[in-house]
């Protein structure tokens, strides 16, 4: 009898029960949908994606158009991006979905933007001594721009930033404006600028006493009076006159798409794109309150922090 060859033999059982040495090709696509709630203020859109298939996926890209913004390797698939009105409008959110063959399946957000916060806008502000005389007694001058917004001491306020230009040499930092109230409960329209972030030490501080904006040439204007303090705490201006005027409700108009000058990184001559206030005739301010102006002038920094 002829031997046989039993490793051959095995070999050959061994293919005939695994069905053949053709092996099963993946060549299906993961299936994927992208879900997520546009924020209406400025601030984090949180993008979810639900993906699934039949061996198993291996990463979730997410893109705004086609930029990519962040990949996931785990379940649940997310991604946050910052929005601001920068973004306003149409826009399209994509993810997609990889498993180990290289197989991809892509799910899409079709939304729109539309993000504003309080106040927003470019404004022209100015610190004058006599309201007959706005424009030949003008003590400080500059712009501000407003295109963020927080709770501050229970209030929701308007966060942004300023740029004085008059006196020399400029000076700038973050600003922010809401409705604060008084020690008798009372609430005022109320604008801090301050010298830095560090210790939000105020330079100015404006009040608008009927609470609100009033109109000017069809403009929302702020009108009131304020202090004006050196970087050490000490007055530099008592008392003055305070306007500000908003000229564009877009914080980014005229930046080239650039952030306006934000608080937390403060560069360069950011608001040089702002008018100034030289020359405009503007009315006259209510009537003073000496009691919030001591308060907050010795507390204003609790509001920046």
């Amino acid at each position: 009898m002829k031997p046989i060859a039993l490793p051959l033999l095995g070999a050959s059982l061994l293919l005939a029960s695994c069905g053949g040495g053709t092996p099963t090709t993946d060549t299906t696509a993961p299936t994927v949908t992208l879900s997520g709630t546009p924020p209406t203020a400025p601030g984090d859109f949180l993008l979810t994606a639900s993906a699934s298939d039949n061996v198993g996926v291996t990463r979730v890209e997410f893109y705004q158009g086609d930029t990519l913004i962040a990949a996931d390797t785990s379940a649940p698939y997310t991604a946050t991006v910052t929005l601001d009105q920068r973004d306003n409008g149409a826009v399209s959110f994509r993810a997609r979905a990889y498993d180990a063959a290289g197989n991809v399946g892509e799910g899409r957000l079709n939304t729109t933007i539309n993000v504003s916060s309080l106040y927003q806008g470019q404004y022209e502000w100015a610190a004058f001594t006599d309201p007959q005389n706005p424009g030949g007694s003008v003590v400080a001058e500059g712009g501000a721009v407003f295109y963020d917004q927080n709770t501050v001491e229970g209030v929701t306020a308007a966060l942004g930033a300023y740029l004085d230009v008059t006196p020399a040499p400029d000076q700038q930092g973050p600003a922010l404006l809401g409705k604060f109230p008084d020690t008798d409960g009372t609430s005022y329209l109320t604008t801090v600028f301050a010298y830095d972030t560090k210790d939000a030490d105020p330079y100015l501080i404006g009040f608008d006493f009927d609470g609100e904006f009033g109109t000017y040439e069809g403009q929302p204007i702020f009108e009131g009076a304020g202090t004006i303090l050196n970087s050490d705490g000490t007055t530099r201006n008592d008392v003055v006159y305070f306007a500000m005027l908003r000229i564009n409700t877009n914080p980014y108009a005229g930046t080239n798409g650039a952030s306006p000058l934000r608080s937390q990184a403060m560069q360069g001559r950011a608001l040089a794109f702002l008018r100034t206030l030289k020359g405009r005739a503007l009315p006259g301010a209510a009537g003073l309150r000496p009691s919030i102006l001591n308060r907050l002038g010795a507390n204003a920094s609790q509001f920046l922090h």
